[in-house]
């Protein structure tokens, strides 16, 4: 052109229309240029995983429960936009290759019809329904008690090297555990936080801060910092993956970041990367597109700019929260393809490129199933197979549920055993429970339907992150 500028160079592809339908192109990778003068040039470099291609299979039509690259044609482009994106090479597989099997999560109950490519046009096939025993997995899996330690540590010793997070945790009461697995009493404004705040994690009773647990402050995104403070305005999520620039994104976030540290704020609750799954979406300006990748990669690059100025991040809402209407009633019913193919995306793309310190769970069920009672989101998925270590949270409130599986398990002791390690704010927004624990988590720990060991390994995951923030303070 006759003007300088920048370019975003976009990089699809697609699959060969083997066993498992194919979407015509998909967004592999993408980059912005520098700012170009007339007639200047740049070269741009990509590296693109042939696993980026792969598909899912749900259905046994390949191999169950697989990512896959199907034997034919893989072919990729390179444009302004998936419209004008012209060839520019490929590969060929001459064999189906098997990249990896995981286990099965969330699966429908009841079978739908989805929407399929059939050679360019629309067509439809039936979901498989789920298949596992979740109660024999849960099981299996349950974490062990700590060997009780009577002495009453202090946090400090944890912090100097003196003991181990694991003796500290032992040394915790029952009572002190339900504390630690939740916000405060008093829930939003917590005096104890800085002011404006939108609760608090970690010292949460004065029983825990008089053993040195750390008061870390949440507060609300996405655009800023929401406190009762002078604040930066940054522009809506939407705004930000338009630039596909993610330099740019991380600087914002960077600056962003030092605000938190200036004006006190431990976590940040953003980013959002759910999907715009219309354009009047009530809760788009918090989320950044339509598109798995580039919504995954502009939040990975704000995480980043977030945390490497001292803050904490809180990737959110896990997952399937793609609207804002009775978004706590909602029951997404999703193929597990899907799932994985699109609306989990971005949220891996995140925990395995900018590793967040905190994840955020969604109001909405997901097949049948409130996702702050998930044990597949949070457990088999989060923790097993993405190898996630960071601290997971509810979303503020959630609605009552009890267990199918185990009886007397319901509200706190059903999240927990899901291994969703803190209900934020901490108290029940009315009723009789209001400014108070509703004593749920106590109650089936003493009939014996949730573990101590299930309590204590919360707290560790919860203890981690306020390690990290006592460190990032000094």
């Amino acid at each position: 052109g006759e003007r300088r500028g920048k370019c975003v160079v976009q990089i699809y592809g697609s699959a060969p229309q083997g066993l498992l339908k194919k979407p015509k192109r998909m967004l592999l990778a993408f980059k912005k240029s520098k700012e170009l003068e007339s007639s200047e040039e740049e070269r741009l470099s990509f590296r693109i995983f042939k696993r980026e291609l792969a598909s899912f299979d749900d259905t046994g039509a390949v191999k169950k429960d697989a990512f896959l690259l199907e034997e034919g044609e893989y072919r990729l482009f390179a444009g302004e936009d998936v419209r004008s994106a012209f060839e520019i090479g490929g590969f060929s597989l001459r064999e189906t290759k098997i990249l990896s099997v995981v286990e099965e999560i969330c699966p429908p109950q009841e079978s739908f019809s989805r929407m399929v490519n059939e050679n360019g046009s629309v067509a439809y096939e039936s979901v498989p329904v789920g298949e596992r025993n979740l109660k024999e997995r849960i099981l299996r899996n349950l974490s062990k008690e700590l060997s009780a330690v009577t002495q009453d540590y202090d946090f400090n010793d944890v912090m100097n090297g003196r003991i181990s997070l694991e003796n500290f945790v032992a040394s915790l009461s029952e009572e002190e555990l339900e504390n630690l697995l939740r916000g405060s009493d008093v829930g939003m404004y917590d005096p104890a936080g800085t002011c404006g705040n939108a609760g608090i994690i970690g010292g949460t009773s004065e029983k825990l801060r008089k053993r040195n647990i750390p008061v870390l402050t949440t507060s609300d995104g996405a655009s800023g910092i929401r406190l009762q403070a002078h604040t930066s305005l940054i522009p809506i999520s939407t705004a930000l993956a338009a630039t596909f620039n993610e330099e740019l994104i991380e600087k914002i976030a960077l600056e962003t970041g030092k605000e938190m540290a200036d004006r006190g704020s431990d976590i940040l609750l953003a980013p959002n990367v759910n999907l715009h799954r219309h354009p009047l979406g009530g809760r788009n300006f918090e989320y950044f597109s339509e598109d798995p990748v580039l919504s995954g990669k502009i939040a990975s690059a704000f995480i980043r700019g977030v945390q490497s100025a001292g803050g904490s991040a809180t990737v959110k809402h896990f997952a399937c929260n793609n609207q804002e209407t009775a978004r706590h009633k909602n029951d997404s019913r999703v193929s597990e393809r899907a799932l994985r193919e699109v609306y989990l995306k971005a949220f891996e793309i995140c925990i395995e490129e900018s590793s967040p310190d905190c994840l955020m769970m969604s109001y909405n069920k997901l097949n049948g199933v409130y996702n702050c009672y998930q044990y597949d989101l949070a457990t088999t998925l989060l923790r097993k197979e993405w190898k996630y270590t960071g601290c997971v949270m509810t979303d503020w409130w959630m609605d009552y549920g009890s267990s199918p599986d185990f009886e007397g398990l319901d509200l706190q002791a059903y999240r927990v055993r899901a291994q969703i390690d803190v209900f934020m704010p901490g108290s029940a927004k009315f009723g009789k429970y209001k400014n108070k624990s509703d004593g749920s988590l106590l109650r089936s720990l003493k009939c014996g339907a949730i573990t101590k060991g299930e309590l204590q390994q919360c707290a560790m995951n919860v203890l981690r992150l306020c390690i990290k923030r006592r460190k990032n303070r000094v």
